[in-house]
């Protein structure tokens, strides 16, 4: 039993922030929902983010390849990817671990995120994944399928799994 257990623990550390493949996922459009011409459709055009904002930052992270344990741009897990663009923005030094991140801060409900807001998501087992929220109900986060890239925060895969928000 307590090798089972311990088996357990161990296999869910390291599947933390890693999601499987998803058949019939749209990657285009981040969602299972309408096609790329019918998401563009209901997009509202966004201004151009300011130079010192987080979207700005993670921008020349888009396209970084996931990689378990690492927070550069030649492969990051979301936890680095968020530490890094972190560290650029605040000078701040926080923890390359989604469960530590969720322990920090202040507890934002979903109808008070602001930008740099970090948005947690997980299963029963408690949180595996994080991201930093955008303006415009979208996050950016390091994807295992995607690698870096911005998603609507309403996305069925991701909606139902959200576990909270905070605020460093």
């Amino acid at each position: 039993m307590i090798l089972r257990l311990s088996l357990l623990l161990f296999f869910g550390g390291l599947a933390s922030c890693t999601f499987p493949e998803r058949p019939g996922y749209n990657r285009s459009i981040g969602d299972y929902g309408p096609s790329k011409s019918e998401s563009r459709a209901q997009e509202t055009p966004r201004q151009k983010p300011s130079e010192d904002s987080f979207e700005a930052l993670a921008q020349p992270w888009l396209g970084t390849p996931y990689r378990y344990g690492g927070e550069s741009k030649s492969g990051a897990d979301c936890s680095g990817f968020v530490r890094q663009v972190y560290l650029q923005k605040t000078g701040q030094s926080i923890p390359h671990n989604t469960t530590q991140l969720y322990k920090m801060g202040k507890s934002v409900g979903p109808s008070d995120l602001e930008e740099g807001d970090l948005v947690f998501f997980g299963n029963f087992w408690g949180v595996n994944h994080v991201g930093i929220y955008l303006s415009g109900n979208r996050f950016v986060h390091a994807s295992s399928s995607q690698g870096v890239t911005v998603t609507p925060l309403d996305n069925s895969y991701w909606k139902e799994r959200y576990k909270g928000a905070r605020r460093l």
